[in-house]
């Protein structure tokens, strides 16, 4: 017999924590009887009754509902839910979570990032308190919540409560100074590989007092593909990202994928383009996007960003100005870049791309350092 019609299912997908729960909907069309009934394909999947009200199991790993249709078995309809330990019993996501991490910080103002479902509350105030309340109610699942009109230099604590449940632990962070030239950061490159040397990296990142890190490029191998973020990036600095800013700009690797995209989806970028720039007391800093030296509009940026006056001045982006490895110098970057960087007083230049370490002896006033050691292999300078 072959099967005329089709179920759908609603969602099609869910993501609960262990215990939790989820109405599910089915839809049978172009089939004369309309009736069905529930299932979950694995054993020990979990329940779900003749309403479509499913409960989770305990055990985390992804299950499927079925609706199979009464007279004729072979139509069916399926959704996927995985059960995740990231959540509480309380919340379902629409996609896969990411627990509240921050995405910005400035001297009056802090971004908080998460992403679930459309809804979601960042409670916050200065210390322990958080007597403030700022609800992010999107469309979209991924949240960039804005904490405006903070006081320069002083730390603030957060949570996200999603449907009146805390969606990941309590995080502080502090705000940058308004003035001074005294910072501490961290900068590396061609990280996200999800290998045991970027988590080794990781721990020892936590045993170091830093205000912010800089990321110079390929944050996601290999393409820089949604499903990568988590191995890549979320996981291996789940410790770090909570409390502490990290400014990343995109390599090659993080471009594969729809130009990008994901990367916009997952970092915050004050105006929309892969370049940017921020201030840390009196050091002005400055992220480009590489991939695109000939980009008139960057360069126009780039010199207006540049005059800004500054005690410390400090660049980063991907492909390497001079470069001793395999790649060797960027001479698009040579032509297009140094000059503006001798012209208004560059200090420091940190680039990746090559997978090692290099610096430079001051040239006409600017020192370059590769460091593309983030995680990914060591090999001589391939990508």
């Amino acid at each position: 017999m072959i099967s005329q019609g089709a179920i759908r299912v609603q969602p099609a997908a869910r993501f609960l924590g262990p215990g939790g729960k989820a109405r599910f909907s089915a839809e049978v069309t172009e089939a004369p009887d309309k009736t069905f009934f529930w299932s979950v394909r694995e054993s020990g999947g979990g329940t779900i009754s003749e309403q479509g009200e499913y409960t989770a199991p305990t055990a985390a790993g992804t299950y499927h509902v079925t609706a199979t249709g009464r007279s004729d078995p072979s139509l069916k309809g399926e959704a996927t839910v995985t059960v995740s330990s990231l959540l509480p019993k309380g919340i379902a996501c629409n996609t896969s979570p990411r627990r509240p991490y921050l995405a910005w910080v400035s001297s009056q103002s802090a971004v908080i990032a998460w992403r679930c479902n459309p809804g979601g509350t960042v409670r916050w105030g200065l210390g322990e308190e958080r007597s403030e309340a700022l609800t992010d109610r999107t469309v979209q699942d991924q949240h960039f919540a804005l904490l405006s009109d903070l006081t320069p230099e002083t730390t603030y604590s957060y949570e996200v409560a999603i449907d009146g449940e805390r969606f990941g632990p309590v995080a502080t962070f502090t705000t940058a100074p308004a003035q001074g030239s005294e910072t501490s950061f961290i900068a590396f490159a061609d990280s996200g590989t999800g290998s045991v040397h970027q988590k080794r990296l990781a721990e020892v990142m936590k045993s170091r007092s830093f205000d912010f890190a800089l990321i110079a490029g390929d944050v996601i191998y290999d393409k820089g593909a949604d499903t990568e973020y988590d191995r890549g990036y979320f996981q291996p600095y789940a410790g770090l990202i909570d409390h502490l800013p990290f400014f990343p700009v995109p390599g090659n690797h993080d471009i594969v994928t729809d130009g990008g995209k994901p990367f916009k989806q997952n970092f915050y970028l004050p105006r929309g383009n892969f370049y940017y720039d921020f201030f840390w007391g009196e050091t002005h800093v400055i992220g480009l996007d590489s991939n695109k030296v000939a980009d008139l509009a960057q360069k126009r940026w780039l010199e207006t960003a540049l005059k800004a006056p500054a005690r410390w001045k400090i660049v980063y982006f991907h492909h390497p100005a001079f470069s001793s490895a395999e790649y060797g110098d960027t001479p698009s970057v040579q032509s297009q870049w140094v000059p503006l960087f001798e012209q208004y007083g560059v200090d420091l230049v940190f680039n990746g791309h090559a997978h090692g370490y290099e610096r430079t002896v001051p040239i006409n006033g600017v020192t370059y350092v590769v460091t593309g050691g983030g995680g990914a292999a060591l090999s001589g300078g391939a990508e």
